[in-house]
């Protein structure tokens, strides 16, 4: 719970340092926590929540902070002795601010960011739209496409034949085809497979050449023996 309201709010560098700067930026401009205050500081529009609402996510909080409160050896209440290792690990035991109806909210808003998979999609339709002075916003669609008629299938993109070509990743074979024959795509082009093929082949004999040198070297190490021990006699 700690590190998702610090994740929602922008604030894992306060426990995680530089390395999660990149993570409380993305959040920041998102705006979780910002967006969580705002929706729960709105009483009035057609959009605020319900007073039923409202009171659930309070008494939520109050039930978390009273946990809060009674942990420790003297309490007339205690709830917990501990909390749990993670916190001691990174002295942040002192340091537990209390649970508010925001925090739920912040967390609920990662949730449903989380579900929303095409946000990118989205972002690059209005990026799309406003490029060139609008010229591409009729394009947009099909660059970033979010409905059946320009979504991208096992046979078909918005890369054509020459574009697949140039890049070296043509195939006759369908994406499709290739599945149901359980045979991963190879993205190599045809000289690169040629290349390693002769290759592998190359090593192969060198190989075969090692082995049937040292087997001869060794008949003829066996015959000279041979030869002596008859002179000896």
């Amino acid at each position: 719970m700690e590190k998702g309201r610090r994740l929602a709010s922008g604030r894992l560098s306060e426990l995680f340092g530089k390395k999660a700067l990149g993570m409380d930026r993305f959040a920041r401009t998102v705006g979780h926590r910002k967006i969580a205050q705002e929706t729960w500081d709105d009483t009035e529009s057609d959009h605020a929540l319900s007073q039923e609402g409202r009171d659930v996510l309070q008494a939520y909080a109050d039930g978390v902070n009273d946990y809060l409160e009674g942990v420790g050896y003297f309490h007339e209440e205690i709830t917990g002795f501990f909390l749990p290792p993670e916190f001691y690990a990174l002295k942040h035991q002192h340091a537990v601010e209390p649970w508010t109806p925001v925090d739920s909210l912040a967390l609920m808003r990662v949730m449903n960011f989380h579900l929303s998979m095409n946000w990118s999609q989205d972002l690059l339709r209005e990026i799309y739209a406003d490029l060139e002075g609008g010229e591409l916003a009729e394009m947009a669609a099909e660059l970033a496409p979010y409905t059946a008629e320009h979504m991208f299938t096992p046979d078909r993109s918005t890369l054509d034949d020459e574009d697949m070509k140039s890049a070296g990743l043509w195939s006759a074979e369908t994406l499709l085809a290739r599945h149901k024959q359980k045979k991963p795509f190879d993205w190599r082009s045809d000289e690169e497979i040629a290349a390693e093929g002769a290759a592998e082949k190359a090593k192969l004999q060198a190989e075969a050449d090692r082995v049937q040198a040292a087997q001869l070297a060794k008949q003829k190490q066996e015959e000279e023996e041979r030869k002596q021990q008859e002179l000896e006699r």
